[in-house]
């Protein structure tokens, strides 16, 4: 799992790293879901104007990826509260 810090600034823009858009070919103009999830946010690339369906897809995806690599909810949970904590 890739973890990245990011600052929002004015208009309430953030910049998607380097590294991860170069990884993910994300270019100029793709544009994104945000689901707000408790008190965090999922971003997902949208795929087609279906965006219920594309939503549901990429939890799917991501469900799929972490249970592959062995990720529990539990786990995930432990490691973005570490993150939370370091920057307090």
């Amino acid at each position: 799992m890739t973890v990245a810090s990011v600052e929002m600034i004015s208009k309430g823009q953030i910049t998607i790293p380097k590294a991860i858009r170069d990884k993910n070919g994300y270019i100029d103009g793709t544009k994104f879901h945000i689901v707000e999830i408790g008190q965090g946010y999922f971003l997902s690339p949208i795929a087609d104007d279906d965006a219920p369906r594309a939503i549901d897809a990429a939890f799917d995806r991501m469900s799929t990826r972490l249970k592959s690599q062995g990720v529990s909810l539990e786990s995930m949970m432990a490691e973005l509260r570490k993150i939370r904590e370091s920057h307090e």
